[in-house]
């Protein structure tokens, strides 16, 4: 057999029993080191106070996983840190979720704005009292801000004042409006405003209450699953949601145990 031929069967099962499938997004001009894997894992780091030689000891955990709504979905972890033995349980998984505020009387309000600048809807929660950039266009919660587009609330409703003309259509009726310069005006939730260029929708009122992760509604579409899992040590245990899905690479979430 030619030699060649050797390489290029060699160079087939590394490929098939070794290589990775994925995506590499690459912008021009630009160097990348990294790419998304075809495969959905679920990666944990666990950090403490261990240490060899003077390091800290971080041990990583990185499975791969495939979730459905169709299955009855199962996952158990066993693994120990400094001795101390813990475990990662899947509870739920939820096809079609999201991050969102849900009411908590304990809570802060924030007001919810959904921005699809580039053609993507992206969720945003401006916090009361906070100043927010979203693509270099100020926005404001009860926090008034010189060159922002304000946005205040009250027991008489929630209210827009924007430096720059706008316009804006309920989604409902498809009636068109205008949004005035520098003039105070009620804030028309479930409509598409167009402000500086940017497309954003207040789909609801301004909310107290604290982040979680909930089913999407079913009529807008949902790139992300999320699952909760059950991570117990031998004196305590949290629940936690996180959301993912092939294509996508989260930040991570934290959550401390123990002392």
């Amino acid at each position: 057999m030619p030699l060649s031929w050797i390489f290029i069967l060699f160079g087939a099962f590394l490929t098939r029993y070794v290589g990775y499938e994925g995506v590499m997004s690459i912008r021009e001009g630009n160097v990348e080191n990294s790419f998304i894997s075809q495969k959905t894992y679920l990666t944990v780091y666990i950090d403490g106070d261990y240490e060899i030689n003077g390091q800290i000891v971080r041990r990583v955990i990185e499975e791969h996983v495939d979730f459905s709504h169709r299955l009855n979905n199962k996952f158990r972890y066993s693994t120990d840190y400094k001795n101390t033995p813990i475990s990662i349980e899947l509870t739920d998984f939820i096809k079609g979720a999201e991050e969102d505020v849900i009411y908590d009387e304990n809570g802060e309000y924030y007001l919810k704005i959904v921005e699809s600048t580039g053609g993507m809807p992206h969720n945003h929660f401006l916090k009361a009292g906070t100043v927010q950039s979203l693509h270099n266009t100020l926005y404001t919660l009860n926090n008034y801000v010189e060159g922002a587009i304000n946005i205040t609330f009250d027991d008489n409703g929630i209210f827009i004042e924007s430096p720059y003309e706008a316009e804006y259509m309920v989604m409902a009726t498809m009636d068109v409006g205008k949004l005035n310069k520098n003039q105070k005006e009620p804030l028309k939730l479930r409509s598409r405003y167009v402000i500086n260029n940017q497309s954003i929708v207040f789909p609801k009122p301004v909310i107290k209450g604290v982040f979680d992760v909930v089913k999407k509604s079913e009529i807008l579409k949902s790139d992300q699953d999320a699952i909760a899992l059950k991570i117990s040590t031998s004196s305590e245990t949290k629940l936690v949601k996180v959301l993912g899905g092939k294509g996508t690479n989260n930040q991570f979430k934290k959550i401390e145990l123990g002392n």
